[in-house]
């Protein structure tokens, strides 16, 4: 810098004896991320359908995935009470088929048993839409209800079956857990199961003596689980690895947690993460072998975002499931969260604000190997707590503010506002909201449907 600044002295010097123009003053240098300064992605006209639990007696969502037009969702009722898995008609409202109206032939297809637990995980478009759900047989002599003080001959055995998404209709139905003769001092029950996830080819499952349902997990020596993948348009075992718990499908690696320790070994949150060849079963590779022990974020086709402990934080990575390799440089210290999605042309795409940086938000867009921030501050605090990523709008919101917009990358507004803070699905028609009054979520109200224009 020195050097430079003495030649540049002498040049002025030079120039003034032989009466040339004064030179330029030097541009000043802008420090921080490239921005995004695209043109703004068309504005969505938003328009309210309805509402629950005026229209289908749902005070909540618990886990909700929104297909073709359909909203599969695991709900409660006015009386707290779990209403099981609803497919809904968003345009209308109205019940296409429930886990009440499905028993029947699910009993039949699996030879006594029923939907546990059913979650939504939906895979496939069109006529081949399919949810992929668990299934319960019950270890008491009589196939159903309790037990009571008698004591059950083998342990409860749980399955996988296929509904078709339009009316419900059983595909196929497969056991990941059989039943075993029941010994004195071992859980009736068995062992749990929890569809994780499922792509066009594929279903993932978590079985195991240690789970807990909803993606909180723990196991240990005594409390074993496993990975289980079928195929998706069979039900076909394809294979199972042991001692990893499964969390994502990222196109063509399953995405798994490897526990350590015991005794709730994952309410450290830090353990390594390792990727499963889709199609075989073979580690592809570990976190372990780089980064050490992460805490997962989320993850999906292209993009898996992990955290490291740093300091009293947490300091957030992007890396390529595929093979583990950091996308980019790990992000700024105090990136709380991360969203993963899909951009405008299909690409994926994650976002991200940094806390004390008042408006920009951050995103990667592959394969742009560096992020930019927006050029246009959408809002002082915007917040992506609770907000998703479609096509390449960011919908997201304003701290304390209780509402929630769309924007591009680049900050552009592009859409109307509508009330609460948190986004139960999306698509390219479709909008579903949680009600939400307050900042943490915990005051549940229902939630509202809207149309995308």
């Amino acid at each position: 810098m020195l050097l430079t600044a003495a030649g540049l002295g002498a040049a002025a010097l030079t120039g003034c004896a032989l009466g040339s123009d004064p030179a330029p003053e030097p541009t000043p240098t802008i420090s921080g991320p490239p921005v995004a300064d695209d043109p703004p992605l068309p504005r969505l006209t938003l328009r309210k359908l309805w509402s629950a639990p005026q229209r289908t007696r749902l005070t909540d969502i618990l886990d909700a995935t929104l297909v073709d037009g359909i909203l599969f969702a695991e709900g409660l009722k006015p009386n707290g009470s779990s209403a099981g898995l609803q497919a809904i008609e968003v345009s209308s409202g109205r019940v296409l088929w429930s886990e009440a109206t499905v028993a029947d032939a699910v009993e039949k297809a699996t030879k006594g048993s029923r939907l546990f637990e059913a979650g939504t995980t939906v895979a496939g478009s069109g006529s081949a839409a399919t949810v992929f759900t668990i299934t319960y047989r019950s270890p008491c002599l009589n196939g159903s209800g309790s037990c009571g003080s008698s004591d059950p001959e083998t342990t409860a055995e749980r399955g996988v079956v296929a509904l078709a998404a339009a009316d419900g209709a059983v595909r196929w139905s497969q056991l990941v857990s059989s039943a075993v003769p029941w010994e004195r001092g071992v859980d009736a029950d068995g062992d749990s199961a929890v569809v994780v996830a499922a792509d066009d080819s594929s279903v993932a499952i978590a079985v195991g003596s240690g789970l807990v349902i909803r993606g909180q997990y723990t196991a240990d020596e005594e409390k074993r689980c496993r990975t289980v993948v079928l195929e998706a348009s069979t039900g076909r075992p394809r294979w199972s690895v042991d001692d990893l718990l499964p969390l994502a499908i990222a196109g063509d690696v399953v995405i798994a947690l490897e526990p350590t320790g015991r005794l709730g070994n994952l309410r450290d949150p830090y353990v390594p993460v390792v990727a499963l060849d889709l199609q075989t079963g073979r580690r592809r590779w570990s976190s372990a072998d780089s980064l050490g022990k992460v805490r997962w974020q989320s993850a999906r086709t292209g993009i898996l975002a992990v955290a490291t402990p740093d300091g009293g934080n947490q300091r957030q990575h992007l890396l390529d499931p595929a093979t583990g390799r950091s996308l980019t440089d790990p992000l700024p210290g105090g990136v709380a969260a991360v969203l993963l999605g899909a951009s405008a042309t299909g690409q994926p795409m994650a976002a991200w604000t940094v806390s004390g940086q008042r408006g920009p938000v951050h995103t990667l867009t592959l394969p742009e190997r560096e992020p930019v921030a927006s050029v246009r501050p959408p809002n002082e605090n915007t917040s992506l707590i609770g907000g998703r990523i479609h096509r390449g709008y960011l919908w997201c919101g304003g701290l304390g503010e209780g509402s929630t917009a769309a924007i591009d990358r680049s900050g552009h507004d592009c859409s109307d506002t509508v009330p609460s803070f948190l986004v139960g699905a999306v698509d390219d028609r479709h909008l579903v909201m949680l009600h939400r009054g307050n900042p943490q979520g915990t005051d549940r109200k229902g939630f509202s449907v809207y149309a995308i224009g």
